[in-house]
């Protein structure tokens, strides 16, 4: 009869053993999933706040390569030198620029979809249009200048020269550019908090 007794004891021994081992398997694949969730939002967390950072820095970026572009047509407008292989090459910096704020655009585009985002991005859209067309004048304008004699008018030159860097679209860029620095800043706080 022990023995008896002895096997059915151990019977629901094991069964008890092998339903704690499967709760306790359980629980450890539930923590797993969670950590992998975790993760995941981490990670696009982090990818936010980096396209965020990114496209700021560009703006910035973007903003230092048109000044020294007005910078060169300065020293053009004052017989100072400035080759047009300096202006070629910081019309292709504004370019591809450009360029890179459009390709992290998209991923913003496409790793925020909350409203407060969505209107930020047709602001961010907007205003690459209008600097792109901006570029584009500048461009044509810029390639079909003449170097100023010495009998021209310096101030009229300096005045065109100004509304050609500082208006688009019928926008103020200056304004345009301030906008989208601060537009970005506000959205990499957020990322980053």
């Amino acid at each position: 009869m022990n023995t008896a007794s002895d096997a059915k004891r151990s019977s629901v021994f094991r069964r008890r053993l092998t339903l704690a081992l499967m709760a306790l398997a359980a629980i450890a694949a539930l923590q797993g999933g969670f950590a992998i969730w975790a993760v995941g939002v981490a990670e696009h967390h982090v990818l936010r706040g980096r396209v965020a950072a990114d496209i700021q820095q560009n703006f910035t970026l973007l903003r230092f390569s048109k000044q020294n572009l007005r910078n060169w047509l300065a020293q053009r407008q004052f017989g100072a030198q400035a080759s047009d292989e300096q202006r070629d090459t910081l019309l292709l910096n504004i370019q591809n620029t450009l360029d890179k704020l459009d390709s992290l655009a998209e991923q913003a585009t496409l790793l925020d979809q909350d409203s407060i985002s969505r209107r930020r991005q047709a602001q961010r859209r907007e205003a690459l249009l209008v600097l792109r067309v901006s570029l584009n004048q500048l461009a044509h304008s810029l390639a079909n200048l003449v170097q100023p004699s010495s009998g021209l008018d310096t101030t009229s030159a300096w005045r065109a020269a100004n509304e050609l860097f500082d208006n688009a679209e019928g926008r103020d860029l200056r304004l345009l550019l301030a906008d989208s620095l601060a537009r970005e800043e506000a959205s990499l706080r957020e990322k980053r908090a």
